[in-house]
């Protein structure tokens, strides 16, 4: 719709890869972290400080984000460790209310850690169903988005301890003057803390309000040339649109669950940072995808 409208589209959340690369055009434009980015840092904050484990298995949502995230996964957890073998998957659909069957699987495989791409509601739910039969002191769990800070909150003190976990910001990472500023800002707006969701979508809004003062138009071609390569000071860092694909270029934080007593939740710790040219997709592999982009 935005290349047949000619207008700009800027996606704050969804991560897809497919958007920026195999289904890439000049009007749009992402905020937000994208799936091998997110999927290569847990492999590879996993393959480091975890190298014992060989034996993986996934569950997650069965569409485009769960299967991708896998597939992403494995390939970067292969590539680090050539021991690795995936065992086994499992696709349950969106919304389910009941995980015991998937439960039970899992406690079956035996596997040394489970890739989980559950989120939000379902993650909440899944872990308050799972934590009884202890498959989280059974196995390591290594769950993308795990870090969110609605889910946190929502489980509580029943947040199991260990999990390696990302999130696409955190409000005590960076620990910098920029990002505590706006988290003072968000709290006295909201009385909350910002999630990465709140903070992604400031971003967007942050880029296209610098991209149109930039370019001193609101004309679409004008304010594209002026997103093209842009960097913001965001929250979460030094934060840049590439140029070639317009997509989000940024550092990308993995840790795994804590508690600590200044917090009624669990908070993400023993964090590790990876540099975007780490973990992104690099430009070579955008020009290969688009050869078939026509």
């Amino acid at each position: 719709v935005a290349k047949q409208e000619k207008v700009i589209f800027m996606d704050t959340v969804g991560s897809t890869d497919t958007l920026t690369k195999e289904k890439w055009n000049r009007y749009v434009f992402r905020s937000g972290t994208c799936n091998s980015q997110e999927a290569n840092s847990l492999a590879l904050y996993s393959a480091k400080k975890y190298p014992k484990l060989t034996k993986f298995y996934n569950i997650g949502p069965d569409y485009e984000y769960g299967r991708t995230m896998w597939d992403l996964f494995k390939a970067k957890t292969k590539e680090a460790n050539p021991k690795a073998e995936f065992i086994g998957e499992q696709w349950p659909k969106l919304f389910i209310p009941d995980y015991t069957s998937y439960i039970n699987a899992i406690l079956q495989a035996k596997p040394d850690a489970v890739f989980c791409t559950l989120w939000g509601g379902d993650l909440v739910a899944f872990i308050k169903q799972a934590k009884p039969y202890g498959v989280f002191d059974k196995m390591k769990w290594i769950i993308a988005t795990g870090g969110d800070i609605t889910v946190s909150k929502a489980l509580g003190k029943e947040m199991p301890t260990g999990l390696i976990v990302d999130q696409r910001y955190y409000f005590h990472w960076p620990n910098s003057k920029r990002n505590q500023e706006f988290v003072k800002a968000y709290q006295a707006d909201y009385n909350d803390y910002p999630s990465a969701w709140a903070a992604e979508g400031y971003d967007g809004v942050y880029f296209l309000a610098e991209a149109i003062r930039k370019a001193g138009s609101l004309d679409t071609d004008k304010v594209i040339a002026a997103l093209e390569g842009l960097t913001i000071d965001a929250p979460r860092g030094k934060s840049t649109l590439r140029k070639e694909d317009h997509q989000l270029s940024s550092d990308f934080m993995v840790g795994e669950t804590v508690f600590d007593k200044a917090y009624p939740f669990a908070i993400v710790g023993k964090t590790e940072v990876f540099s975007a040219d780490k973990v992104l997709y690099s430009i070579d592999e955008w020009k290969k995808a688009q050869a078939g982009n026509k």
